[in-house]
């Protein structure tokens, strides 16, 4: 459960660097990928934190080692019992997606100073750099609560 959290707390660590030292002296729109995959991993890491703490206390009945049963959990179970808001869930869900629409993605490339990502079907979702302050934003308050949580 510590590991989780100092997981959590690097990957943050990682796209606080990116976005804030190395976005901008760069102003590469693809940097905006890592920024956003390190807020992924740091959300999913805050999540693994918490639903061990509350499988160690037995809070949260077992469940499965994917993404989908983490999340699952934490939102059944986790949310409600430590008062996190739904935001936390949704952001969780939605950066998950951005990775792995990253990764199935047949054509990205920057617009400006934002990235466009295009699946099969040439569907578009853009990401800024605006978008990845109010998730970093998102990801320290989960991280802060990770804290508490972890403390009690």
């Amino acid at each position: 459960m510590h590991d989780a959290k100092k997981r959590a707390q690097q990957h943050y660590d990682a796209a606080h660097h990116f976005l804030h030292n190395t976005y901008p002296l760069l102003n590469e729109p693809k940097l905006l990928l890592g920024i956003f995959s390190n807020i992924s991993k740091s959300l999913e890491a805050s999540m693994d934190a918490i639903l061990l703490h509350g499988r160690a206390n037995h809070y949260i009945p077992a469940f499965g080692n994917t993404f989908f049963h983490k999340w699952n959990a934490f939102s059944k179970y986790a949310s409600p019992k430590y008062q996190l808001a739904k935001e936390f869930t949704t952001l969780i869900v939605d950066l998950n997606k951005i990775r792995d629409l990253h990764d199935k993605s047949p054509m990205e490339f920057p617009r400006g100073e934002t990235l466009i990502i295009c699946n099969e079907e040439y569907d578009i979702t853009t990401l800024s750099a605006k978008e990845a302050r109010a998730s970093l934003n998102k990801a320290q308050e989960l991280l802060e609560k990770t804290k508490e949580i972890l403390k009690s």
